[in-house]
């Protein structure tokens, strides 16, 4: 048997690699051949220097009996198929790519979601850590919905409004009759809209952090604005409560504040980030949010022209 044969066999009945000094004593005691092409003065060095008390007895595995060594073999792989049969799907999960730690990550419990919303309201800034890689997401949902609610019942009340005026009546007159065009369908264009902003303001951000050279992922980035969007999603809800309670102009104008804090916030990402440009600081970062706003704007156009011809398309319908 070759030393390398032993420390194959020696890995495979214990377990664990053999450490230096019980390769010497297993050589010692002729369990291996020797390499010839070793040097001897370097073996009898190693031997003095690693040599074992005379109180351990090591035993050769000449001396073991076959059967009891293929026992140990077989107890070994037991013990292997043990551990596969008790893990499941973990060996299909490490050939994907998917850890136990990941799986946890990706889990999700609104529990933790609520505890975490609490947290996040007294620090937002300090709070971007997530039991499940689903917390961000569900957050531009839920912020989207209460923006796209709070403003909905703005509209609806304001058109309302115009419908019991002079307006409405003079429609009346001249035989038209003249309905709420805010419903349902204008509801669901508004959060289609308010979604897809929330995205891209991730998005714009993003894209001025690498202007700077900032290492961060898309995720990362997401996750930042998570935290700051739970604050801003209780300033939509207070201004939707407004609406609905027809403090109209008091709800609009939290409305506004709401969509500051969303600009705000991308101003302090950007301005809390390193810069790694060979510039300025103060016009790396002015690059940085001139870049990102410039993303903004032109989808936000876009989303919001969208959304004039749904509501359009409705107030003509509501005079035929």
């Amino acid at each position: 048997m070759t030393k390398q044969e032993w420390i194959e066999y020696f890995e495979a009945v214990n377990s664990r690699s053999p450490v230096e000094s019980e390769i010497v004593a297993a050589a010692r005691a002729g369990e291996f051949a020797e390499d010839p092409s070793a040097n001897t003065n370097a073996k009898e060095t190693e031997s003095e220097q690693y040599e074992q008390p005379s109180s351990v007895n090591v035993t050769s595995t000449a001396e073991i009996p076959q059967t009891q060594q293929l026992s140990s073999v077989n107890l070994t792989a037991g013990v292997q198929n043990q551990e596969t049969s008790n893990t499941g799907s973990l060996p299909l999960n490490n050939a994907l790519g998917v850890t136990p730690a990941t799986a946890a990550r990706n889990a999700f419990s609104w529990k933790e979601y609520f505890a975490w919303i609490k947290q996040t309201l007294k620090t937002p800034t300090q709070n971007n850590q997530f039991n499940s890689t689903l917390f961000p997401w569900i957050t531009i949902g839920v912020i989207s919905l209460t923006a796209a609610l709070s403003l909905t019942l703005r509209l609806y009340f304001m058109f309302d409004d115009v419908r019991k005026s002079g307006l409405g009546a003079f429609g009346s007159l001249m035989g038209l009759q003249v309905s709420n065009p805010v419903n349902i369908g204008v509801f669901f264009a508004l959060f289609a809209v308010f979604a897809g902003l929330f995205i891209t303001v991730t998005f714009s951000t993003w894209v001025g952090l690498k202007i700077l050279k900032d290492t961060s992922r898309f995720t990362d980035v997401l996750s930042k604005y998570a935290s700051l969007y739970i604050p801003i999603t209780v300033v939509f809800l207070f201004a939707g409560l407004l609406s609905l309670v027809q403090l109209g102009p008091l709800g609009f104008f939290f409305i506004v504040i709401a969509l500051c804090m969303v600009q705000l916030s991308t101003s302090y990402i950007l301005f809390t980030a390193t810069n790694r440009l060979r510039l300025d600081d103060f016009y790396a970062k002015m690059l940085a949010i001139f870049a990102s706003q410039a993303i903004l704007a032109i989808v936000t156009i876009v989303l919001f022209a969208i959304l004039g011809v749904t509501v359009l398309s409705n107030v003509i319908g509501s005079f035929i």
